[in-house]
């Protein structure tokens, strides 16, 4: 079970492949966000929604795609929620 303001980062796998078709690093992005690099090592390692929000937030930005949160959940595969 997943404690309240927590999701997993399970559902933030699509990051990587979307921002790589924009030419975007995810290093460059985690690196201007508070989360530490290692965070998104293991899809089951529980996050902030509100970090986990800002950082797709910043990936939209470095992207220039304003739908970027719509891309992540055409991509991300509904068992991994």
């Amino acid at each position: 079970m997943v404690p309240g303001g927590y999701n997993r980062v399970s559902e933030l796998l699509a990051l990587m492949p979307l921002l790589e078709q924009f030419g975007v690093n995810l290093n460059d992005v985690l690196g201007e966000s508070s989360l530490p690099a290692d965070q998104l090592a293991d899809p089951e390692n529980l996050i902030p929604f509100r970090e986990g929000s800002r950082l797709i937030g910043l990936c939209a930005d470095r992207a220039d795609c304003p739908h970027f949160g719509l891309l992540m959940g055409k991509y991300t595969p509904l068992e991994s929620i």
